[in-house]
C-alpha cells in the first residue's frame, strides 16, 4: 500500500509539527532557580548543567529532524513500513523533553541518564530502519542513485551514533551520568565533519 505525494507532505508536515512542539517544550522546561543571597558553585553547576543539557537536547533533535529529511528526500512515496516508522519517530521525538525532565527530576541521576539515552538510541534505531527500508525497496526510489547515497548515510550514521550510544553509556556508568548525557553533543560535530569530508 503507497501513499500518494500529498499524505506524504502532510506526513512530513507532521513530523515538523512534532520537532518544533518537542523543541519548544525543551525550552519551556528550563526553570529559572529561586536563590536566596548568593549563587553556591554547587547551584551555579546545576544551572549550567541544565542549559548544556537543554542545547545537546535541542542541537541532537534537531540532527534527527534533518537526518529524517535528508533520508526521506530519497523516498518518491512512503509504503506502511515508513509510516509506522515516522509514527514511531514522532512519539520518539515527543519523548526528548520527558526524557529531559526525568533526568533533571531524578535523585538518581545514573537512572535518569540511562532513560535519556534510551530515548535517543531509539531515534537513532528508527532513522536507521527506515534508511533500510528505502534501500530495500527500489519502486519507492525518487532518483536511480539513492541507494547509493542512502547507504553512505547509514554507514555514517551507524558509526557515529553506535560511537556515541557506547561512549555515553560508559561514561555514565563508569564516570558521571551528566557528561555521558552530554556526550551526545559530539554526534551533530561529528555528522558535519565527516559529511563535509565526503562530499
Amino acid at each position: 500500500m503507497g501513499f500518494d505525494k500529498f499524505e506524504s507532505e502532510r506526513l512530513r508536515g507532521a513530523f515538523d509539527g512534532v520537532f518544533a512542539i518537542a523543541a519548544t517544550i525543551l525550552v519551556l522546561e528550563l526553570e529559572v532557580p529561586v536563590v536566596e543571597g548568593t549563587l553556591e558553585r554547587a547551584e551555579l553547576r546545576e544551572i549550567w548543567l541544565n542549559i548544556a543539557q537543554w542545547l545537546v537536547s535541542f542541537i541532537v533533535t534537531f540532527v534527527f529532524w534533518h537526518e529524517f529529511h535528508w533520508i526521506f528526500r530519497f523516498a518518491r512515496e512512503f509504503d506502511i513500513r515508513l509510516v509506522v516508522i515516522v509514527a514511531l519517530e514522532m512519539a520518539c521525538i515527543s519523548l526528548v523533553p520527558f526524557a529531559s525532565k526525568v533526568l533533571n527530576a531524578s535523585d538518581a541521576h545514573l537512572i535518569g541518564s540511562l532513560f535519556y539515552i534510551t530515548v535517543m538510541g531509539s531515534n537513532v534505531l528508527l532513522l536507521t530502519l527506515a534508511n533500510s527500508i528505502i534501500i530495500g525497496a527500489p519502486h519507492l526510489h525518487s532518483t536511480e542513485n539513492a541507494d547509493v547515497h542512502l547507504r553512505a548515510r547509514r554507514n555514517l550514521q551507524l558509526r557515529i551514533f553506535t560511537g556515541v550510544i557506547t561512549a555515553s553509556i560508559v561514561v555514565t556508568v563508569m564516570h558521571d551520568p551528566w557528561l555521558g548525557v552530554l556526550f551526545w553533543g559530539l554526534a551533530p560535530v561529528l555528522i558535519a565533519l565527516r559529511t563535509r569530508s565526503i562530499q
